[in-house]
């Protein structure tokens, strides 16, 4: 799909403008599959970790095999509970990756505000810079309620 946007831009500008698009929607799409798998993984090890404190009660081995699973089990409940409070933050960044996207695929299709007719990149980087200001409020009320909870 990058290829399809360069051929409309019409200068350089423009074009530089689309691989930052670009590069903002790979970030966001790694950022969400890396925290998926971070989340998954933990909550794999405290299942473990947490099964493993009877079964090594109950088999008779040395009472630091329990209390080190015991301590991986808070540990990793403490890593869930930082991953946690910055879901919201995930979640807004997957958000604007599928709204970028979509913008990229309407104007590809020219549906939508992209009819025939008007420039389509004016329209394109004028509909990102709306959804790119709203993600951005949106991140900057989120971090300010993220300081209110530890002030508080």
């Amino acid at each position: 799909m990058g290829k399809q946007l360069e051929a409309l831009a019409q200068n350089p500008e423009q074009k530089a403008y689309l691989r930052e698009i670009r590069r903002r929607e790979r970030r966001a799409t790694l950022s969400t599959r890396g925290r998926y798998v971070a989340i998954h993984l933990s909550w794999i090890v405290v299942l473990l970790a947490g099964a493993g404190v009877p079964l090594a009660q109950a088999l008779g081995s040395p009472a630091w095999v329990a209390a080190m699973l015991g301590f991986v089990v808070v540990a990793f409940q403490g890593f869930d509970r930082i991953f946690g409070r910055t879901s919201e933050g995930s979640r807004s960044m997957d958000l604007l990756r599928r709204r970028l996207a979509r913008e990229q695929r309407l104007m590809l299709a020219g549906g939508g505000q992209y009819a025939a007719g008007v420039d389509r990149i004016e329209v394109f980087v004028d509909r990102c810079e709306d959804l790119l200001l709203a993600n951005d409020d949106e991140m900057v009320n989120y971090f300010a309620s993220l300081a209110e909870d530890r002030s508080g």
